[in-house]
């Protein structure tokens, strides 16, 4: 192999990749609240049951400041379902005192049990009053007070319950299911899940038969799950973690009014709670939050979380696009979809298609589907698939479940629209402009390997036009090679500005050939000429009719633990000789090698204005703007296989520094 005695390591030096702390920096802490500090805990039940022949009923206040002893006004309402005032029933102080040392107090509410109408549903709202409230709790709320007597809780027989977990953690759980029926409507139960976590009965589940949505042609009824705060807290600010359904969290943390939330649930894109008399599965929308985020409509995490009860055969899929996740390491953008499978489906297979996928073009996709062999088969009850997907819009997903006899026993078709969350930084520096036929000139002048041509992603710099660079352009020649793919992102940038002197920086190819030889990088000799301040002409790329070559020899590529870095010649001409010494050097009069880039099937409006000055390749725009690029010029990061689906732990570690926005 013949090289060029210039060194890797030299070329990134000179290509100024340099990294400038940021002085800018905006962070004020927020201003200090003044007074005790006084709210409402959002942890507590927003139904407060009322006992046979009560007297009364409480609910919690709380402060932050418990140095002395306070006393609070409170506001309040109390109505039936029709709206009508029933202070007659229930009496509400105008006032609730803390002792000196305590934190919380009890706010005594007095009930006239004998004007309670039996599964009646009353409003009380409590609004604190004064400067002594605090931004970071409720310092107004809404109680359910209801007289609904029930049986005692009992155990269903038999098997446990499965429940799957999906939000905070991951993971199928079998255990012992309770339930209970009202002695006072016979249409509503309650089903609790009993030691998920320490402590008893861990969530209730509640619905009314008679309240129904239709599931595929099944009356399901409408679940409600409690509240639950297991005590689990964010490590970096303190936060407790809150679930409980997503119509819960809309009316009790967000204060949605009831009218509105099935429409707030369908502008997110999101789900009814609800649960299947057919199959005995309850299928719960569970919003993630926090007890001090929520007012403000903030969550960390959003999908469904399942109950299987015992005794049913259940053949069900369901996918759920819970957002968006960034992959630090990789740099990568997946769309995010929870999956989840019933007990007795074996195993299921998957595919998503552009747009919405329905009629003749769903039959054709489902039996093409179930006779290929292409797919790998996925068995876990739950999982977060991962997409990357090409641009915003909509996507389908269909599903195919199988049996232990591995027929098909079930379809899920899935439709979501998918939107980036990469509305700053490097994403808005460059603007994917189409695809480009790109074929080597690099790897096959060193080594015995097809010279493939292959389509390629082309995006244009936002502010220097004319300047491109290639997404991932040797991803798919490494997967056709059996070569492993570096993990992350990597990027050809080749200045076109001038269509008669173009230019390729030094740039990831993205691979190894093997680990003994590094890493490797493709440059231009025009590139390395103009860092050492040397005349380039006659090393040039040109763009013609939509393509950019090089002529032969004037491409260089390096491997980083190999001669230390020395660039080697590369774009030879399979037609034409070859320099045997370095005193023989390739002639870029000699033809024009085999790198080649098609772009003639991309309109760029940007690339269409007048060329930059060429004083600007002079070193200037190479050494004080080469900032623009310095992901080409970054070493590879370790090897690391990109993800199929990204685990619940990791996705949620993603969800805690990037919580979501509820959009009204």
């Amino acid at each position: 192999m013949k090289f060029f005695k210039y060194s890797l390591i030299a070329a990134l030096a000179l290509s100024g990749a340099l990294c400038a702390c940021d002085d800018d920096n905006d962070y004020a802490p927020g201003q200090p609240v003044s007074g005790d500090e006084v709210y409402f805990p959002n942890n507590q039940s927003a139904t407060i049951d009322i006992p046979t022949d009560a007297t009364s009923v409480s609910v919690a206040v709380n402060r932050l400041n418990s140095d002395n002893a306070l006393t609070v006004g409170v506001e309040s309402t109390v109505t039936d379902s029709e709206g009508a005032d029933v202070s007659s029933i229930f009496s509400v102080p105008s006032q609730v005192a803390f002792a000196a040392g305590e934190a919380t107090a009890e706010l005594t509410v007095g009930v006239d049990f004998s004007k309670v109408v039996p599964d009646e549903e009353y409003s009380l709202t409590l609004k604190l009053t004064g400067d002594n409230t605090t931004p970071y709790g409720a310092s107004s709320y809404t109680y359910t007070l209801v007289y609904a007597p029930w049986t005692d809780w009992q155990l269903i027989p038999g098997e446990e319950g499965t429940y799957v977990i999906t939000q905070y953690t991951s993971g199928a759980y079998d255990i012992p299911v309770y339930f209970r029926q009202s002695l006072v409507n016979t249409d509503r139960y309650e089903y609790a899940v009993c030691d998920l976590y320490a402590g008893g009965l861990n969530y209730t589940f509640s619905m009314d038969m008679s309240n129904t949505i239709d599931v595929d042609g099944v009356a399901c009824p409408l679940v409600s799950m409690s509240i639950f705060q297991p005590g689990i807290e964010n490590g970096s600010t303190g936060i407790q973690f809150i679930w409980t359904d997503v119509r819960t969290w809309l009316t009790h943390f967000v204060e949605v009014p009831e009218s509105d939330v099935d429409a707030v649930i369908a502008a997110n894109g999101w789900s009814q709670s609800y649960y299947n008399p057919q199959t005995g599965t309850f299928n719960v929308f569970v919003v993630l939050t926090g007890n001090t985020i929520a007012a403000d409509g903030s969550y960390y995490g959003a999908g469904y979380e399942y109950l299987q009860l015992p005794g049913y055969k259940s053949y069900e899929l369901d996918f759920n696009y819970t957002g968006n996740f960034v992959d630090p390491v990789n740099e990568v953008e997946y769309a995010v979809v929870s999956a989840y499978k019933s007990g007795d489906v074996k195993s299921y297979i998957y595919d998503i298609f552009p747009g919405k996928l329905e009629g003749d073009e769903l039959d054709q996709a489902i039996a093409d589907m179930k006779t290929s062999d292409d797919y790998d088969a996925v068995s876990e009850l739950t999982t977060n698939l991962t997409f990357t997907l090409p641009a915003d819009g909509t996507y389908t997903i269909v599903g195919l479940g199988t049996d232990d006899a591995n027929e098909f026993v079930c379809t899920e078709v899935y439709s979501f629209n998918y939107k980036t969350v990469r509305g700053s930084g490097e994403a808005d520096e460059w603007t994917s402009v189409g695809y480009a036929e790109y074929t080597d000139g690099f790897v096959c002048s060193l080594f015995d390997v097809p010279i493939l041509t292959l389509d390629v992603e082309v995006q244009e710099n936002n502010d220097y036009p004319g300047v491109y660079r290639l997404v991932d352009p040797y991803k798919d020649w490494c997967d056709q090679l059996g070569i492993d793919y570096n993990a992350g992102k990597h990027y050809m940038i080749i200045d076109a500005s001038v269509p008669d002197e173009v230019i390729l920086y030094t740039s990831e190819l993205g691979f190894q050939m093997n680990s003994r030889y590094g890493d490797m990088y493709g440059s231009s000799m025009a590139y390395v000429l103009l860092s050492q301040e040397r005349n380039p002409a006659g090393y040039y790329g040109t763009l013609e009719d939509g393509a950019i070559t090089f002529p032969t020899g004037t491409l260089l590529v390096a491997m980083e633990n190999y001669n230390n870095g020395s660039f080697y010649y590369a774009n030879t001409d399979p037609d034409n000789p070859t320099g045997e010494t370095d005193d023989d050097p390739y002639d870029p009069n000699w033809g024009q090698g085999t790198f080649y880039l098609d772009m003639s099937s991309i309109a760029s409006t940007k690339s269409a204005q007048a060329p930059r000055a060429t004083t600007q390749h002079a070193g200037e725009f190479l050494l004080k703007k080469s900032d623009v690029f310095e992901s080409s010029f970054k070493i590879a990061a370790p090897k690391k296989q990109m993800k199929k689906s990204v685990d619940t732990k990791t996705l949620n570690e993603y969800r805690l520094v990037n919580p979501k926005r509820i959009s009204l």
